[in-house]
């Protein structure tokens, strides 16, 4: 696949290295680039969002993902697995960000999965930096988040907006705050 001829042939480069350097770059390039994809929500440079924002992310994040999934196939063929657990925090996070979850968040939402946590790679102070940046958002998609109690509704007839619920983004900060942040 043409996208991935370049990293293909810079993987091919690498087996002539032990395995555990081998690994090691197969592992830290793609950290690097999960780290890079969350600097875009969670960083400085995006200063608002919204949800159509959102979910055209996770979108693209979803064709990245595939790519990536590619990557790691021909990865695998070269001895190194594992490797789609580095993009766990990014994807978890936008899974996060754009499902009805974000109202409930307790202390187990981040544990491990077998003490009920769901979002078991995602810091809370990243939702923070993400939720914080919708405080100023006042329109987003209608058919994202219509049946959501994070949003309110404000028909016309010319076009249905969403707007996010003050009240429950101060909510979902401040269970967010008392929960700490947490560095994996």
């Amino acid at each position: 696949w043409l996208p991935l001829q370049p990293y293909q042939a810079s993987f091919t480069q690498l087996n002539t290295l032990p395995v555990p350097i081998k690994e090691a770059v197969h592992f830290a390039s793609c950290i690097h680039i999960n780290k890079a994809l969350e600097q875009v929500l969670v960083g400085p440079t995006v200063k608002k969002v919204n949800v159509t924002g959102i979910l055209n992310f996770k979108r693209n994040l979803g064709l990245y993902i595939m790519i990536v999934y590619a990557l790691v196939q021909y990865a695998g063929t070269c001895g190194v697995g594992q490797l789609k657990d580095c993009f766990m925090p990014m994807t978890q996070l936008v899974d996060l960000i754009v499902s009805d979850d974000l109202e409930r968040l307790d202390h187990t939402t981040f544990k491990c999965v077998a003490s009920g946590g769901k979002y078991t790679h995602v810091m809370p102070d990243h939702v923070v930096a993400v939720v914080e940046k919708f405080k100023e958002t006042s329109v987003a998609a209608a058919a994202a988040a219509s049946s959501s109690m994070f949003f309110k509704s404000n028909k016309s007839k010319a076009e249905t907006t969403v707007g996010l619920k003050k009240s429950v983004i101060d909510a979902v900060l401040k269970q967010l705050k008392t929960i700490g942040p947490m560095h994996k």
